[in-house]
């Protein structure tokens, strides 16, 4: 099965659209009980409503998590101009059994550099963030938005 509003593949393992947050089930808004919720916050499944929706049009956020930098249902948890030091972290998460992926200048076609100031991120899948973060700061690491 794929999303009705982005194409995207389906997961099982959650009720609405890991890229865009379309619901896939009716459901009230966590803040307006009384009104219909089309959107799930990506990060962490919160139900909204047209007026709670928080991102860009193409990703439902909540208000709490409006602030998280997304890729196509990917979150960043990591930057640093450390490719390195990104693997390493991916490698964590990926041990305790989350997808990571490292996203870096080697990703792109015209490559422009700054030296060591180009940024390298690691990404999880949008649903996955809380954890990633958590397993971050147990590593001594802030998770970045």
């Amino acid at each position: 099965m794929s999303c009705r509003n982005c194409g995207a593949e389906d997961r099982p393992e959650i009720s609405y659209c890991f890229v865009c947050g379309e619901l896939n089930r009716v459901a009230p808004c966590a803040t307006h009980l009384q009104t219909v919720a089309r959107h799930c916050c990506v990060v962490c499944g919160t139900a909204v409503c047209d007026t709670c929706r928080r991102g860009t049009r193409h990703s439902a956020l909540c208000e709490d998590h409006a602030g998280t930098i997304l890729f196509s249902g990917w979150a960043q948890v990591l930057r640093t101009a450390s490719e390195l030091e990104a693997e390493l972290f991916a490698g964590i998460l990926r041990s305790a059994g989350l997808e990571a992926h490292v996203l870096s200048q080697k990703d792109r076609i015209n490559v422009v550099t700054f030296g060591g100031l180009s940024v390298v991120r690691v990404l999880v899948p949008a649903f996955q963030q809380g954890e990633a973060a958590v397993l971050l700061q147990a590593e001594g690491l802030q998770a970045s938005n």
